[in-house]
């Protein structure tokens, strides 16, 4: 995304220095963006996205990766297609493709929050994960439970999302049996990424599914564990805000394309994007807020108002709510654990200020889209692909029979 931005900087830096009066560039909508051979020269002062589209047109045939055509509006098989796709979540139906002004921030969002979401197939895969875990810590300690938290619980898991188990009353000191149970599901089906033992009353190992090639993120406790509490507190917040859950997909997403997302190297937590999301709709206090209105709101406020050497991210049980001010001190980023306010979920996070500037860019390039929606520069995209690279996204679209349909729009 980034790239293709530099690309058109140097193309219009070079071409104004070259033509006092500079001539329009390549439109990328104009038929099938021009299928006529161009001497090399014409082709090097061209963008990257330009050229690239210039040759799917020629070539005539579908993305190999998806079994779609070309990710751009417009290439020449989509000409008289009327459910041609303009990116992997988003599909026209019978509209012409040139009527992007009916392409809303708000319907986009709450596809990519549909598209984004696990299948049928996905979802059974993690439930047998948590099966053949409780399969496995029942042969060891029989009273044993194995219950899943985290974003899957919550119904916010992504694709390519771990999944977060806990297993609860284990055998005192864990210790004794923790290396146990670790060989016993390295013999079934699983590879052990890594372990921790801790005091006796606790452990951990994130294992990797071998069948699946999922990852799971099992806790270990003597006792019982409280994480499944806030399940519920998660789930009543999200029933409250209907359009939190289509932007936390679409914010960590952002994060993930990023390399923003990963908490050992200094990430943002899934859980802490979450709280940030449900903390600005108690502060706004309006549960009907359109999807597009609230991911622009998050970006605007994380990404440039919200003061983080003051204030801390904590839900309330008022609405709306008030400011909180700065509970852990010494952390970057404070956002207080809804069952614990002492507890910073955000503790280990290091690249607040690298991710407060993604969140920053991200503010910008839709307001630009808001501005310069009908310019040639950014015809023939829509409003989400100017944060999210959706090249990678494509294969999905093979889980569907059909495109994701765009909600609640009128012709």
């Amino acid at each position: 995304m980034r790239r293709q931005q530099q690309d058109k900087q140097r193309y219009d830096t070079m071409m104004m220095k070259s033509h006092p009066k500079r001539p329009s560039a390549p439109n990328p909508r104009d038929s099938d963006y021009g299928t006529d051979e161009l001497s090399s020269d014409t082709m090097k002062r061209m963008p990257r996205y330009v050229v690239n589209a210039r040759r799917a047109a020629r070539r005539g045939r579908r993305n190999d990766n998806s079994g779609h055509s070309s990710s751009y509006a417009g290439s020449s098989s989509d000409q008289g297609n009327s459910e041609a796709i303009l990116a992997p979540w988003l599909k026209i139906g019978d509209r012409k493709i040139e009527d992007l002004s009916s392409v809303t921030l708000d319907d986009e969002v709450l596809s990519f929050g549909h598209f984004m979401s696990l299948t049928d197939d996905e979802k059974a895969s993690r439930n047998m994960i948590r099966s053949t875990l409780q399969e496995l810590a029942q042969s060891i300690w029989p009273t044993s439970t194995v219950k899943i938290y985290g974003s899957f619980a919550y119904g916010l898991s992504l694709p390519n999302s771990d999944i977060d188990v806990v297993i609860e009353d284990c055998a005192t000191p864990l210790s004794d049996t923790f290396n146990q149970f670790v060989h016993h599901i390295t013999q079934n089906g699983y590879e052990n990424l890594g372990t921790l033992d801790g005091s006796g009353a606790d452990a951990f190992i994130k294992a990797r599914h071998l069948k699946s090639n999922l990852i799971a993120n099992v806790t270990l406790t003597a006792s019982k564990s409280p994480v499944r509490s806030s399940v519920s507190v998660i789930k009543q917040q999200l029933q409250t805000y209907p359009a939190a859950a289509s932007v936390i997909m679409v914010i960590r997403t952002v994060l993930s394309q990023c390399n923003l997302n990963d908490v050992p190297s200094g990430g943002l937590s899934s859980f802490s994007v979450i709280i940030m999301l449900l903390y600005l709709c108690q502060l706004r206090g309006d549960p009907n807020v359109p999807a597009g209105v609230l991911l622009k709101d998050f970006l605007q406020v994380f990404g440039n108002e919200f003061d983080i050497k003051t204030n801390s991210v904590a839900l309330s049980n008022t609405i709306p709510a008030e400011p909180t001010p700065k509970v852990h001190v010494n952390a970057q980023l404070s956002i207080c654990d809804p069952l614990d306010p002492d507890n910073n979920i955000a503790d280990t996070c290091a690249k607040y200020t690298q991710i407060r500037s993604m969140l920053r860019y991200c503010h910008m390039a839709l307001a630009k889209w808001d501005v310069n929606a009908g310019d040639a520069v950014f015809r023939g995209r829509t409003p989400l692909s100017t944060i999210i690279a959706h090249k990678a996204l494509w294969p999905r679209l093979n889980k569907f029979q059909v495109g994701i349909p765009l909600p609640h729009v009128s012709k």
